[in-house]
């Protein structure tokens, strides 16, 4: 969690949701701390590593401090919507079907995936990738290794003419939220177990699903232009 004052940018962290560290967010660029561009800006943990993405250029950091600038062995800046620790490395979606890889978060190649538009969203867990794009009616895909992608299957539900912005694996179970490919359309709700084998929820009338985190057993989405969060129980 990021909070701005007139001076300091400041994370805030929490092991257990109550009590809550404040640690300054310094190393960066003086013009990566633009309120534009922090506004844009997407912070995440994987593997011991925090990540920031969604402009360019990308930075990773293992102790908050020291910020590297995630590069192609081009010298190129590598950036892309949000990366996912695995057994076969870190991953990075882009768009135009590119995903970007790499062993140490900071120097990444890339390769391309035929018939995906762009990438979303990759989360890893149970042995395999999960990926978020806009393609339609296989937008949900899944990779034991994160290069070669396959589709999911459906249980119940219309997955056509969907795009999944969202994919995260807590809990236990994998969740997949997004919405049709018009503005205004509504969110569907996804979950699974192996990544591959998808059931889509009930309760799928929430618009504009923003976010989704985990904690405690439950899962919170927060829905956007609305002051209201949107609450799921797990499963037994």
């Amino acid at each position: 969690m990021l909070h701005t004052d007139e001076e300091t940018t400041f994370f805030f962290s929490s092991e257990d949701g109550a009590q809550w560290d404040s640690i300054p967010l310094v190393g960066l660029p003086a013009e990566f701390m633009d309120d534009a561009i922090l506004t844009r800006a997407n912070f995440h943990a994987s593997n011991n590593k925090v990540f920031v993405t969604g402009n360019v250029p990308c930075y990773v950091t293992s102790d908050l401090e020291t910020w590297q600038e995630m590069k192609f062995r081009s010298g190129e800046s590598a950036c892309g919507n949000n990366v996912a620790w695995g057994e076969s490395g870190y991953r990075m979606s882009g768009d135009r079907g590119v995903i970007m890889y790499s062993d140490d978060g900071t120097t990444w190649d890339s390769t391309s995936t035929s018939g995906t538009l762009n990438g979303y969203q990759i989360a890893f867990g149970n042995g395999v990738y999960v990926r978020g794009t806009y393609s339609g009616r296989d937008a949900l895909q899944w990779s034991r290794d994160g290069l070669e992608w396959n589709p999911t299957r459906l249980e119940n539900g219309n997955a056509s003419s969907i795009f999944y912005e969202g994919v995260i694996f807590d809990g236990g179970i994998f969740l997949a939220y997004g919405g049709g490919m018009m503005a205004g359309s509504t969110s569907y709700l996804l979950v699974s177990e192996n990544g591959q084998d998808w059931v889509q929820q009930d309760k799928v009338a929430y618009r504009d699903i923003l976010r989704v985190v985990y904690g405690n057993g439950q899962y919170v989405a927060s829905i956007y232009g609305e002051n209201y969060y949107a609450v799921f129980q797990k499963e037994p």
